[in-house]
Order: C-alpha cells, then structure tokens, then sequence
C-alpha cells in the first residue's frame, strides 16, 4: 500500500473523533481572548554626539630654530567635513592664554583649520593650517610677520602631504624671487601665494602616496607645472619664464 492510500483511514478517524467531541454535553465557554497590548512606548531620542576638546599651544619658530609660546594671540577657527581646506563652518575665534594654550570645546569634526587674526604680529606659513582633532600633538607653528627667509624655519613640523618650495626666474644668468605667484595643486586646497623671497607652503591633508600636478603662474610669466608625490616630496621649487 503506497503512502497515500494509508494516510486516508487515519484522516477518517481524526474526523470522528472532531464530531463525537463537540456532540458530548452541553458547550463549555471558551476563555476569552487577552486584551490588546499597550503601544511600544518609543525611546527617547538620543542626543548627538557631544564633541571633544582640542587644546595645544600656539608656538614661533624662530629662525635660529628656537621655539617660545605665543600669548594672547587670537586665532580664527574652521571645520572641515571632508571636502577640503575650502569648505567647513567659521567658529568662534579663540585666544591663546598667558602659556600660549588654545581651547576649543564640543568638537565633531575630523579636522580644524587655524589662521592668525588679521592684524596680528604671527601668521602660519600656509593659509590655514590643519590639525587633525583625535592626534595626540595639536600645537600650531607660526612665525612673526617680519620672518622673511625663503625655506621653514629649523624644526618646523608640519602635515605629513604638505609641502614647500621657492618661485623664481632667471635674471642675468641667477635665480631671483618671484613675489606673488600662485602656487596650486588643485581642489580642495586652496593654492599658495609667494612672498617677496619666493617661498610657499601649502599645508595640506589630501593626496597622499598620488602624484598630483602642481602649477606656479604670475600674470606676464609662462606656468610650470611639476609632479609631486603626496607625502614623500616636501620641497618642491619652480622656475618661471616670462613671456
């Protein structure tokens, strides 16, 4: 007998025993249903994230390589939220103390950038200087605005992609400055612009380990384009021509 055929008396007699249960006495009452659960009471939202503090110490390198806190200096502060030295929100400025200390509290981003006020006696060497927030060291390097040498000064420390160099063009058979040339290796960095010894610097967090084109030009002079490996070329130098 197939499987099939077998299970037919057995279903017959299930039914039976269906019938003869609901035929023996009288009905008995059914126990009623549970009431309805309350609603899930939602969680209250949570809050966002606090943000940390980041605090270190404003310090001039001299150009004999010495280094002292810079007081009372008021800096101004940017978020960056991935896009680059050219985007983020201004904070409020901050003020170095009498140690030289910044503070900047509730901080959600990954990096600030840092420029001196205008007006001030210090600048960076680059236009706005990075530091990233979760980095144990996030002391910021200026030099006086009298400063005019024409390579960083002994001991400066700056982003691991940064770099520096001079502009300058040949007059008589010698290279001379060129002063208020643009240097620029492209989006999201803003470019460089030289100063009256020639010297640039362009402090940046993107582009490592890739070859990037960079370009210094100057209105009456031919551009000059070089290649610069992100993190591994520190000191790259051009020489114009004019037209």
């Amino acid at each position: 007998m197939s499987a099939h055929n077998r299970s037919i008396p057995l279903l017959g007699g299930v039914a039976i025993l269906v019938i003869l249960a609901a035929c023996d006495g009288p009905s008995r009452p059914t126990t009623p249903p549970p009431p309805p659960s309350s609603p899930p009471v939602p969680s209250p939202p949570q809050p966002g994230p606090a943000g940390v503090t980041v605090s270190g110490v404003v310090l001039e390198f001299a150009a004999t390589g010495e280094q002292r806190p810079v007081p009372n200096l008021r800096l101004k502060v940017r978020t960056e939220f991935g896009a680059g030295a050219t985007s983020g929100i201004a904070l409020d400025d901050t003020v170095t103390d009498a140690q030289g200390r910044y503070t900047i509290t509730g901080v959600t981003s990954f990096l600030l950038l840092f420029q001196t006020a205008p007006g001030s006696d210090y600048r960076c060497l680059c236009d706005d200087y990075p530091v990233v927030v979760r980095l144990p060291v996030t002391d910021i390097p200026v030099v006086h605005t009298t400063w005019s040498g024409n390579r960083p000064p002994p001991n400066l420390w700056f982003m691991g992609t940064s770099f520096w160099g001079t502009v300058s063009e040949r007059v008589g058979g010698s290279p001379q400055p060129v002063e208020g040339a643009t240097v620029d290796w492209g989006y999201p960095d803003p470019p460089a612009t030289t100063s009256a010894t020639g010297f640039y610097m362009i402090c940046s967090m993107s582009g490592s380990d890739q070859f990037w084109p960079v370009t210094a030009s100057k209105t009456g002079y031919n551009p000059a384009v070089r290649q610069v490996l992100g993190g591994w070329d520190h000191e790259v130098h051009f020489e114009l021509t004019r037209r």
